[in-house]
C-alpha cells in the first residue's frame, strides 16, 4: 500500500513539473560559470541553446538562480555531469518573464547514465 502511494504520489509530481516547465534535448555541458556580482550559475552546453521561453532575451547560457530552494544540489549534479562527460537534460520555465539576468531559467535538472 505505502508503495502505491509513494507511486503516485511520484506521478504526480512529474506531471506537476512537466506541465509547468519545458524540457530540452539532452546535452553535453561545454562550462559552467558563476557570476560574482549575481551568484548566478550559467550552463552553456556544446549544443545550439534551445529557445523555449521567448521572453528571455539573450541565448548565451541557460541560468539558475542563487535563490532556488535547490541551486547547490542542481550545482553539484552538473559539476558531477560536466567532470564525467554524462549528458544532462534540463527543464526550463515557460511562464513569461520568468528569467534570470535576461536568460532562461533552469527548474529541474536529471543526469542520464
Amino acid at each position: 500500500m505505502k508503495t502505491t502511494l509513494f507511486s503516485l504520489a511520484v506521478l504526480f509530481q512529474v506531471g506537476a513539473v512537466q506541465a509547468a516547465d519545458v524540457a530540452v534535448a539532452p546535452f553535453y555541458i561545454e562550462a559552467l560559470r558563476i557570476s560574482d556580482g549575481t551568484g548566478t550559475l550559467y550552463i552553456k552546453p556544446v549544443t545550439a541553446i534551445e529557445r523555449k521561453n521567448s521572453t528571455c532575451s539573450f541565448t548565451d547560457f541557460y541560468a539558475i538562480a542563487p535563490e532556488d530552494a535547490l541551486f547547490n544540489q542542481m550545482y553539484a549534479m552538473l559539476l558531477s555531469a560536466g567532470s564525467a562527460g554524462k549528458k544532462v537534460r534540463i527543464w526550463l520555465s515557460d511562464t513569461p518573464d520568468d528569467c534570470k539576468t535576461s536568460r532562461q531559467r533552469v527548474r529541474l535538472v536529471e543526469i542520464a547514465f
